[in-house]
């Protein structure tokens, strides 16, 4: 992310412009953001230009007159409005069509600066039409008549039929911008009104609401931010200032404090930042109420405007796809680590209620790695296969298990109750008695239960043709030994430790077992196996 994107993300429309006149490198990077994919920082973007002072960026302004969101639209009314050129006449024109007010009236601000007269606001649709339209069948003497009639004044009248003869194609004039610059602010004080008989303006209204703030608090706030001030944003200002104003039955000290922070405002939209909330405060506002709640409150404090933008992406582009993040990482602090724990426990807390693969009789932890990795990531899926499917992608499973798996999967997604099949349970009891007491042992009855036919079969394979069935006298509790690996070294070492035999796991340090990590645990399980 640019510095520019950034401090626009920040509101510091005000620094944005402020560097992008003397940085052309920082200008380039305004007139892109215009464009940009957030909203946010095409409405900032477009405020920023006013800050620039620079009359060329009208050519870039006029094309987010067409945007699709309101607050851009305004932004790009406003700065059309401050700069005042006419070749933009035709776009303020249309612009008094537009179905926002606030649009509407900075178009009818910019259009009464270049052509003075009428009530631009208020003109109707079919004048406005008329004038975009060239006037049709109409001489020079009627259209000057016709213009008379809407209240244009004679200068106003010359002014406009030149610039239509060339098609509004008129240089950029920054002398506009320069008088404008250099000419005294508008004085807000309700006294220095003496004339009582003419319409309320605009400045008049402004005026108004603005007396209602204390004249220590008026004197602090920026004569240039004043003049760019609506009623709208006038009136927001002088609500969020009332909010800070201290109350008589609070301390005297506090009183103090407060009265200091008050007059720290520097600028207008800087106040009305906390009115409207920070990009960050929208931001959170955008996420689903499942992802803020499966989010601790630390990480949720303390996530940035990057962090929150990548994670609106993220939850909007990939819905329904999980993240694998190991547990061990959820504590980190890393802004990346924690964006995909964020995402993960979403998508947890979306399929908490839908049964999972391990839920599955006959499937243990390896089938379902396996499952995985060919793709089928969720009973549904493992549901709607074809047993031709699961037999081409998924290792180690048979005809008979691939027909077991996608039946119990579908009794799973319908809802109804699982139905056993004696034949094939008696079928797995039998291979299960022709192994070794000693294997059976070593692998612990948890181990054995999770096994498929199939695997039981490939097992039997592995160790060799046996052709008596060996007695089931194990010399000590299975359950027992599970506990005690448990204990020594967690369920996801054990379950692997107990595939081990008892004499080679004892051949091995604990302290160097605790040491192993999980695949290394499995290398060496499968090795002891084809020992």
């Amino acid at each position: 992310m640019s510095k520019t994107r950034r401090l626009l993300l920040e509101f510091e429309t005000e620094e944005v412009g402020k560097q992008a006149r003397s940085n052309s490198e920082v200008r380039k990077e305004l007139v892109r953001a215009i464009s940009d994919s957030s909203d946010i920082v095409r409405q900032r973007a477009l405020l920023a230009t006013i800050d620039l002072a620079d009359p060329t960026v009208v050519d870039d302004v006029t094309k987010a007159m067409k945007d699709d969101e309101e607050e851009v639209r305004i932004a790009a009314a406003q700065s059309l409005a401050f700069y005042h050129q006419p070749k933009t006449i035709p776009i303020l024109l249309e612009g008094l069509k537009d179905s926002d007010p606030w649009v509407r009236s900075h178009c009818a601000k910019g259009l009464s600066k270049l052509i003075h007269g009428p009530l631009w606001a208020r003109l109707p649709e079919e004048d406005i039409d008329k004038i975009l339209s060239d006037f049709p069948g109409m001489v020079e003497e009627d259209i000057r008549q016709y213009l008379t009639e809407l209240k244009l004044e004679p200068e106003a009248i010359d002014s406009l039929m030149k610039w239509k003869r060339k098609d509004y194609e008129i240089d950029i004039d920054p002398s506009r911008l320069e008088e404008e610059m250099l000419s005294k602010p508008i004085i807000f004080e309700s006294e220095k009104i003496t004339d009582k008989t003419r319409p309320m303006t605009q400045a008049d209204e402004i005026a108004s609401i603005l007396s209602e703030l204390p004249r220590d608090v008026l004197s602090t706030l920026p004569p240039e931010d004043l003049k760019r001030l609506t009623p709208k944003t006038a009136r927001q200002l002088v609500d969020s200032l009332k909010e800070s104003f201290p109350t008589e039955t609070e301390p005297e000290e506090e009183v103090r404090r407060k009265k200091k922070d008050t007059g720290k405002v520097r600028k207008v939209r800087k106040v009305q930042r906390v009115k409207k909330k920070s990009a960050r405060e929208e931001m959170l506002a955008k996420l689903p109420d499942e992802v803020k709640e499966s989010m601790p409150p630390e990480v949720l404090e303390n996530i940035s405007v990057e962090e929150l933008e990548a994670l609106l992406n993220m939850t909007a582009d990939s819905e329904g796809v999980a993240v694998d993040v190991p547990e061990e990482k959820v504590e980190e602090k890393k802004p990346k680590k924690v964006k995909k724990k964020v995402v993960k426990r979403v998508k947890k807390r979306k399929k908490k209620k839908s049964p999972q693969l391990e839920d599955i009789a006959g499937i243990g932890p390896a089938t379902v790695e396996s499952l995985k990795a060919a793709g089928f990531n969720s009973v549904q899926m493992l549901s709607e296969a074809k047993p031709e499917e699961l037999i081409e992608k998924v290792v180690g499973v048979g005809s008979a298990s691939a027909e077991k798996m996608i039946a119990d999967a579908k009794i799973l997604v319908s809802g109804e109750e699982e139905k056993t099949k004696p034949e094939k349970k008696g079928r797995k009891e039998k291979m299960l008695a022709k192994l070794p007491a000693e294997v059976r042992e070593s692998m612990g009855k948890e181990a054995i239960d999770a096994m498929t036919e199939e695997e039981v079969e490939m097992l039997i394979s592995s160790l060799g043709t046996i052709e008596t069935e060996a007695p089931v006298t194990p010399e000590k509790s299975v359950d027992s030994k599970m506990d005690i690996l448990v204990e020594k070294y967690g369920r996801e070492k054990a379950e692997i430790l107990a595939l081990i035999p008892d004499d080679m796991l004892a051949s091995i340090p604990e302290d160097q077992i605790k040491e192993m990590d999980i695949p290394t645990l499995k290398s060496l399980s499968q090795a002891f196996e084809h020992t």
